[in-house]
């Protein structure tokens, strides 16, 4: 509609219900753009390379946003995603480079294709961009922040990660490779039951990790290769399942309840690492 033009600002009507694939490609004057509630698609390539946009509210409403729909807005620091959100395609934030903040209220989108990453080469500019997961979300999707074809350098900067309460499980290789994170806490994630294979693999900047205590499983190479992690502290008083190589060699101290420092000593799987499990 829009493809290549001049603009710098446009007025959506509100009886809008789709933006149309490459609707706003290489708008690069664009600043800002206000979506319209009744908006329930954005289609592919939609604001491809409109690296002039700062921020976007995706409003409730919208199910999907196609493959490449904000591909290089590197102006853009802020993205609102809303709960209605079920389909998030290939690329679609790739390139966001000055990104500093997600906010995810998705409540239902399905994993995602590990070939091409959603936010791949995100938040390369700044300081690290702050994920906050919104009251409501249970399930973190596999693949979520999974770098573009598995290249460690293309994994988003992410420095913070701010979960909710109503998380009940983190999805297969969905922080692999973020080594912005040097600090998981999850004790207030009072409904977390599985952590899933690969979720934090090769987070090297991980130093100390707090697990609640309605964990349940851990799965394989959870914290594969987090070379800089040291310090475990798991609140359960029942050892989670542990796959193999979950936890790295370099751990030295795994924190558990008192009561349940012989229960950790001689699970399967925990045994291996008796000599670092302490009790608190």
């Amino acid at each position: 509609v829009f493809f290549g033009s001049d603009i710098t600002s446009v007025v959506l009507p509100s009886t809008l219900e789709n933006i149309g694939s490459c609707a706003f490609w290489g708008c690069d004057g664009l600043t800002n753009i206000d979506i319209p509630k009744g908006v329930k698609t954005i289609g592919i390539f939609a604001f491809y390379y409109c690296t002039s946009l700062k921020s976007i509210t995706i409003p409730e409403g919208v199910t999907s946003i196609g493959s490449n729909a904000f591909y290089n807005c590197s102006g853009l620091t802020s993205i609102t995603l809303p709960s209605s959100l079920t389909s998030i395609g290939d690329d679609a934030f790739y390139g966001c480079s000055a990104l500093t903040e997600i906010n995810y209220n998705a409540v239902s989108v399905s994993d995602l294709k590990t070939s091409n990453g959603v936010f791949s080469y995100a938040g390369q500019d700044g300081d690290g961009i702050t994920v906050n997961f919104g009251e409501g979300v249970e399930t973190i999707p596999a693949f979520l922040f999974y770098p573009y074809f598995n290249v460690p350098s293309y994994a988003p900067n992410i420095k913070v990660v701010n979960f909710s309460s109503t998380v009940t499980s983190i999805g297969e290789q969905t922080f692999y490779n973020c080594s912005g994170l040097t600090e998981l806490d999850l004790s207030n994630c009072t409904s977390l039951i599985s952590i899933r294979e690969r979720a934090f693999y090769n987070c090297s900047g991980l130093t100390s990790i707090t697990l609640p205590s309605s964990l349940t499983s851990i799965g394989e190479k959870t914290f594969y290769n987090c070379s800089g992690l040291t310090t475990i502290r798991i609140e359960a008083t029942t050892p989670p399942t542990l796959g193999n190589s979950a936890i790295p060699s370099n751990v030295t101290t795994i924190e558990v309840p008192s009561a349940s420092v012989d229960a950790y000593r001689s699970a399967s799987g925990w045994s291996s690492h008796a000599d670092k499990i302490v009790g608190y």
